[in-house]
């Protein structure tokens, strides 16, 4: 049985500073200077997801398909921290999507404003379908 998984086509959505503002004003996204960037770009992203998530059986026998969208906390460093999914999809698709974001931490290039590196919160939809 395969396993399609891929990042959405609006990849990136919904962006926030630690405390620059809340998430339903996109206006303070719209203005950084430079937004966070997956180094290689969202084929490489895509790249990244498809060869590292993998569902669990739990989820494969219950043949869910659908989106997990995780948000965490891009650091000036490109680290990632404090990753969790908005809304849990459960079968253990939640877990394994945190802990393959968890393993992007340093592959990304962070947002920039006013020529400086800055932590941003940062959501990252990821489709998948166990069917």
């Amino acid at each position: 049985m395969k396993t399609f998984l891929f990042v959405v086509t609006g990849w990136l959505l919904l962006c926030a500073g630690p405390v620059l503002a809340q998430r339903t004003n996109l206006d303070l996204y719209e203005q950084l200077e430079k937004k966070p960037e997956y180094k290689g770009g969202i084929k490489a992203l895509d790249k990244f997801i498809r060869k590292n998530f993998h569902p669990s059986p739990e989820a494969m026998r219950a043949k869910i398909t659908g989106t997990v969208h995780i948000e965490f906390l891009l650091n000036e460093d490109g680290s990632i921290s404090e990753p969790l999914s908005l809304v849990p999809v459960g079968y253990g698709i939640d877990e394994e999507a945190i802990r393959v974001v968890e393993r992007m931490g340093g592959q990304w290039l962070p947002a920039i404003e006013d020529g400086k590196p800055i932590a941003v919160h940062w959501v990252v939809p990821i489709r998948y379908s166990t069917r």
